[in-house]
């Protein structure tokens, strides 16, 4: 089980690099200030999120029962927790609603002690757009980050290991229903560069 402690210290830690802006003049986005703190031991890890986001930690659910993914741990997961923003309110006169944010950190085994890139080669993961093994670190690991196809947007996961411990990060990328699209990647990848590995198996 997670501990979530609010803090209004300044995340610390190694932070993920970040991808060269894209082209053109627009402002680049910003990330949702990380005011809170997370831990889980069964998870293995810390991260720091936004204020105003919810921790959904998934637990083992009866195949007879319909829930959303984010509640249950699917074949093959250890652990799971989602971040979710809490929906915030319409502005006026928006014609597109808000869309929330949400982060996913999923711990799966790794006996075989394979690298990040070769999990992934192992995975194959279909709908793969782009695949890059080297514009992401987690706590200092290389990690692999893939862009997927996702009907509606695109998907983004970051896969790393160490040692028999494997983690998968998901988030949206870029997607057209979500007006804040950009703000909220940045704060995607702003969580994602504050992810302490504590599992040291």
């Amino acid at each position: 089980m997670g501990v979530v402690a609010a803090s209004c210290a300044a995340p610390a830690g190694p932070t993920a690099a970040a991808p060269s802006p894209p082209p053109g003049d627009a402002a680049p986005a910003v990330a949702a200030p990380l005011e809170r703190a997370y831990e889980s031991e069964t998870l293995g890890l810390a991260l720091r999120y936004p204020a105003g986001w919810r921790i959904v930690e998934a637990r083992a659910c009866p195949e007879t029962e319909a829930h959303r993914a984010a509640e249950c741990l699917l074949e093959g997961e250890e652990a799971k927790v989602t971040l979710v923003e809490d929906s915030p309110a319409a502005p006026p006169g928006a014609e597109i609603p808000p869309w929330p944010g949400e982060f996913e950190a999923v711990r799966r085994a790794n006996v075989e002690g394979l690298t990040a890139a070769a999990r992934v080669d192992r995975l194959d993961p279909e709908d793969v757009v782009s695949r890059s093994d080297t514009e992401v670190a987690v706590d200092g690991d290389s990690a692999v980050l893939l862009r997927l196809f996702a009907y509606d947007h695109t998907a983004i996961e970051v896969h790393a290991v160490r040692g028999a411990t494997a983690w998968r990060f998901g988030f949206a990328g870029e997607n057209p229903n979500d007006p804040d699209a950009a703000g909220h990647e940045a704060t995607y990848r702003a969580i994602l560069g504050t992810v302490r590995l504590t599992n040291r198996r």
